[in-house]
């Protein structure tokens, strides 16, 4: 079947906010007394479920402390990490080919609508979507399937019309759970081994156009599993 969209994800994917604001919690844990380490962090990334409870680390490292104190300043240090974001190098090009292409797009993303479309405005990239499947319109985030299975309805597409562009192993989880074929673009915080639920591990998107990607979609269709096996590495 012809792919006709792509679901991209947001926060990692697109733009590299992962680890900035992974370092303004590690700034404010410092300037509090504490330590965070990627190891005890790395699970709350590609999702806004509460899997970690990182104000209850910190209390478990210096005791009671002023937990308001602790929200605001990880607000402030967040804002300030996130100034001037820009694109993951080679994103533009996949988003004008698949406009050019006349791909519908999602993105499939587990904050909230004002922090997802916010970014897509201040990019200058919001109307590339036509589809915002974001946390207020689920029950559960990633790693649950729920947001790829609304950007599926939103953009009236079945799994196997569309493709899904993930970073994180959450991201992967929920896509595939979805049915769709994933392609994930690991960031500075992920190792690729961690992604190995995607059919493709693409290192560097600015060396693999979008173009190559449906071929290797449509190549994943024609031969059997494991055959592209060493394609997965890019």
């Amino acid at each position: 079947m012809r792919i006709q969209g792509l679901i991209f994800d947001f926060d990692g994917t697109l733009v590299d906010t992962e680890e900035r604001i992974f370092g303004a919690w590690q700034l404010v844990f410092r300037a509090f007394g504490g330590h965070l380490e990627l190891s005890a962090y790395a699970p709350l990334i590609g999702t806004s479920e509460e899997l970690v409870d990182l104000e209850a680390l910190l209390e478990r490292q210096i005791g009671s402390y002023d937990r308001q104190a602790l929200r605001a300043a990880v607000g402030r240090a967040i804002q300030a990490s996130l100034r001037g974001l820009s694109l993951r190098p080679g994103l533009m090009r996949y988003l004008s080919e698949a406009q050019e292409r006349g791909l519908r797009l999602a993105i499939a993303s587990s904050p909230s609508r004002a922090w997802v479309e916010g970014f897509l405005e201040q990019l200058g990239i919001r109307s590339f979507f036509s589809a915002l499947a974001v946390r207020e319109r689920v029950r559960r985030t990633k790693p649950d399937p729920e947001l790829f299975l609304l950007a599926l309805e939103d953009l009236r597409l079945q799994p196997e019309e569309a493709i899904a562009f993930k970073d994180s192993p959450h991201g992967v989880k929920a896509a595939r759970s979805a049915g769709l074929f994933t392609v994930a673009f690991p960031g500075p915080l992920i190792q690729s081994g961690e992604l190995s639920e995607a059919q493709f591990i693409i290192e560097d998107p600015t060396r693999v156009s979008l173009t190559q990607n449906l071929h290797l979609y449509r190549s994943s269709q024609v031969y059997a599993p494991g055959a592209l096996e060493k394609s997965r590495w890019v």
